[in-house]
């Protein structure tokens, strides 16, 4: 499996849900509250790209096989990029990438791929393809 073309075409990992328990809940109690802020979206500009990102969030046909993404994007337009992701047997492996962003009419082109849609909301980063969407959190190199 090529992990750059994963990354470059989609991006995000699944989240699997477990049932637990025998308990059944009347309809009106099925209602879930997220305690999370509405995130604002807008296209991103170039100064926007650079810092250590996070995967929050990944759909799309990549989310069956990417686990978790991190991505270092540095102002010189050089980028490395590690992603979790499930081999052909189902196993987890790490794979790594690095090379050159640039930002195109609003499109992340990591070295010479197919662009992705790019927009922000504070620390989020919002890539989205024809495969997928991931969200990626700006945090801490720690």
């Amino acid at each position: 499996m090529d992990w750059k073309r994963i990354t470059i075409l989609l991006f995000l990992p699944a989240v699997l849900f477990q049932s637990c328990g025998g308990s059944e809940l009347a309809p009106e109690e099925r209602d879930v509250t997220l305690d999370r802020p509405l995130l604002e979206w807008r296209p991103a500009l170039r100064a926007d790209i650079p810092g250590f990102y996070v995967s929050r969030g990944i759909e799309g046909e990549a989310a069956a096989s990417v686990l978790s993404m991190e991505y270092i994007f540095q102002e010189d337009g050089s980028y490395t990029g590690a992603a979790l992701v499930l081999d052909e047997n189902g196993r987890p492996s790490f794979q790594t990438l690095s090379g050159t962003w640039r930002l195109e009419e609003g499109r992340l082109v990591l070295d010479d791929s197919e662009p992705a849609e790019v927009s922000v909301a504070g620390d989020h980063l919002r890539l989205t393809a024809p495969t997928g969407t991931v969200i990626l959190v700006r945090g801490p190199l720690t």
